[in-house]
């Protein structure tokens, strides 16, 4: 059972097409010092077959697998854990991402 800390809206609310926040897999993950990539699946996603590339600065593996609520958006909201940046969900948009981690820019 994950912890969900701040505001977050009803997956309800969100228009058709949107990724669902509670309805998410973790297909693969990266992580080096304080950088987590993740690769994820949001099944009501309709571009890139839900698919989103999420690039996290001090987020660790054992607190991503106690989360129950991902938004793959940006807010500067009180405890929303959010995406430093995105990528497009391919070996490109990887890479892309990769070379971030290792030239440790922030």
């Amino acid at each position: 059972m994950g912890v969900t800390i701040g505001f977050h809206p009803s997956p309800d609310d969100n228009p058709p097409g949107n990724p669902n926040p509670t309805n998410f897999k973790i297909l693969s993950w990266h992580c080096r010092g304080d950088w987590l990539l993740i690769k994820v699946l949001y099944p009501d996603s309709k571009n890139y077959e839900g698919t989103k590339l999420l690039l996290f600065k001090d987020l660790t593996v054992e607190k991503l697998k106690l989360i129950n609520f991902l938004d793959p958006h940006f807010s500067d909201q009180n405890g929303v854990i959010s995406p430093i940046a995105r990528f497009e969900p391919t070996e490109r948009g990887w890479a892309l991402a990769m070379q971030i981690i290792k030239s440790e820019v922030l």
